[in-house]
């Protein structure tokens, strides 16, 4: 996002970038939750910040002609979701593994069992259909 820091006086380019982020991001990694989590960032992160500014918590200085939010805001939103939800997977996965690999031994009391994929804890986003 260093991009927003850099080029918010440039909204059109700004929203280029965000746009083409956002695009290789989703054909990077093409799954059904990353989509859903890209989207849901898309809409409720700006719906949220619209009430903000609505109510005067704080503006921005070039929003696009007849809004209060600017052009690029959906796509930063978007990505900054797709973000967090990798990080907060990749924590879980970490500490799951290791809460594996430290209490369950094996019942003689030798080496810790093989830590679990990914796949095997129970994450919403795992759920068998």
């Amino acid at each position: 996002m260093i991009s927003v820091g850099l080029l918010w006086r440039q909204p059109f380019l700004l929203t280029g970038i965000l746009l083409s982020t956002g695009i290789a991001v989703l054909a990077l990694l093409r799954t059904r939750q990353v989509i859903t989590c890209y989207l849901i960032g898309f809409v409720l992160g700006p719906a949220a910040e619209y009430f903000a500014v609505a109510f005067g918590a704080w503006a921005y200085s070039i929003p696009m002609d007849g809004t209060i939010l600017p052009l690029w805001l959906p796509f930063g939103w978007g990505i900054a979701a797709v973000t967090l939800w990798s990080v907060l997977v990749e924590l879980a996965v970490q500490e799951a593994t290791a809460d594996l690999t430290h209490q369950h031994r094996d019942f003689r009391g030798g080496e810790a069992a093989r830590p679990a994929t990914p796949s095997q804890f129970y994450l919403p986003w795992n759920r068998r259909s």
